[in-house]
């Protein structure tokens, strides 16, 4: 699996499995797609430390200001998602580090839904424009052998796909 992990403290296997659920949704628990999509694609999780603000230049924030190297961020390009994450093991960073992770994920998802073809911009306007969300709930075995349910919100691309 092309997750690749530049971080010190994130949970990987929470990561990890965060990402499977995403997908699965977006692919409807085609097991086949799902693993397809996880072979096609190079994921990097990595500290926000190592988030490039040139690169991110011409991007305004949700509020209209400049980014942040403090918050979570990422981009992704063909068959590659690059996700600036907040390198912390806390319940509640996990929550505001997997809506960037979704986000990125949708990106994808249009871009695989598009053939790549970027020239009607709808792989980022179906992501950034989209104000309906559903939310997906999945449980996660701490190392304590706790069960614990986390719940994400996931932006509702499923209209525009097939």
């Amino acid at each position: 699996m092309p997750v690749k992990f530049f971080t010190d403290d994130l949970n990987e296997r929470l990561y990890l499995k965060m990402i499977w659920y995403i997908l699965a949704e977006l692919y409807q628990y085609d097991k086949k797609k799902i693993k397809q999509f996880l072979n096609d694609w190079d994921i990097e999780l990595r500290p926000v430390s190592h988030t490039n603000l040139s690169f991110f230049k011409h991007t305004l924030s949700t509020s209209g200001g400049k980014l942040n190297a403090g918050i979570p961020s990422g981009h992704t390009g063909i068959r590659k998602i690059v996700l600036f994450l907040i390198d912390v093991n806390d319940w509640g960073t996990h929550h505001v580090n997997g809506d960037r992770v979704q986000h990125e994920i949708c990106h994808a998802r249009m871009l695989e839904e598009l053939d790549f073809d970027t020239s009607s911009h709808l792989h980022v306007t179906a992501v950034h424009n989209e104000t309906k969300r559903f939310f997906k709930q999945f449980n996660y075995w701490n190392w304590n052998w706790f069960k614990l349910r986390f719940r994400l919100s996931i932006i509702d691309i499923r209209v525009h796909l097939s």
